[in-house]
């Protein structure tokens, strides 16, 4: 099991998940695209908000798929607050059954190489591919390994007021034979420790990606620096593969 199933809880989800889709990332998937015919999963989606903005800014049908119930639970509620129609359920991807076939598959916000064994890591990538319908499209979002080395940092700081409380967040990094760890401690006001947890990233260079995702099946990789389709670059701190079931 990942540990990312306890990792993002209450307090810690302030600090690692998104707050917002923008406008650039609605664009990028209709460029790739997604309209309102297609159905689209996503793989990771936390707690929704991916596929809640995909479903409420170009009408397509959601599904999406995350280990933490919580955020499953978030995800339901969020999509019956706002009127929108979209699925979710709490599965674990690297040991899930075909549920549907869909058109697109995704897995953004850098959410694949949590796992640091490339087994588990390629399980998902097949349970991508088993999900996608013939000609279907793969969208997987890393950050860029190269990048990451290059501006490595061992210990950052963040500070966040949630709900009238500052917090902060000690970020402390370490690489070791391509796998990031961070343990992130979290602190109220007066210095109480209210989380301490461990994750690891697995980096993996883009021809490594590639080459795996070719071993499951996928063809036609594209691989983009940016939102506007901009070619691959090395010193860009994202990498998008853009893979087709053929």
């Amino acid at each position: 099991m990942s540990w990312s199933k306890d990792f993002f809880n209450d307090i810690s989800k302030h600090f690692f998940l998104k707050s917002e889709v923008s406008d650039n990332e609605i664009e990028f998937f209709k460029k790739v695209g997604i309209n309102y015919l297609s159905k689209i999963m996503e793989q990771c989606c936390g707690n929704g908000l991916l596929q809640l903005s995909l479903a409420k800014n170009i009408k397509c049908k959601t599904f999406g798929i995350d280990i933490n119930e919580e955020y499953i639970k978030d995800a339901i509620n969020s999509a019956k607050k706002q009127q929108i129609r979209a699925e979710f359920s709490a599965q674990d991807i690297t040991n899930s059954k075909c549920i549907g076939i869909f058109q697109y598959v995704i897995n953004w916000n850098t959410s694949w190489p949590y796992f640091s064994d490339g087994e588990t890591n390629i399980n998902v990538l097949s349970h991508a591919y088993m999900h996608l319908k013939k000609n279907g499209k793969y969208i997987l979002e890393l950050y860029n390994s190269e990048f990451v080395k290059n501006n490595f940092k061992k210990i950052r700081i963040e500070n966040r007021n949630i709900d009238g409380v500052d917090y902060t967040c000690e970020k402390i990094s370490s690489i070791e034979n391509d796998i990031l760890k961070t343990q992130c401690v979290i602190k109220d006001s007066l210095g109480n420790i209210l989380f301490d947890q461990t994750g690891s990233t697995k980096m993996y260079k883009r021809d490594e990606v590639i080459k795996m995702l070719e071993e499951v099946g996928f063809s036609n990789i594209n691989c983009y620096s940016g939102l506007n389709l901009e070619e691959y670059d090395s010193e860009n701190h994202r990498i998008i593969f853009v893979s087709e079931k053929t």
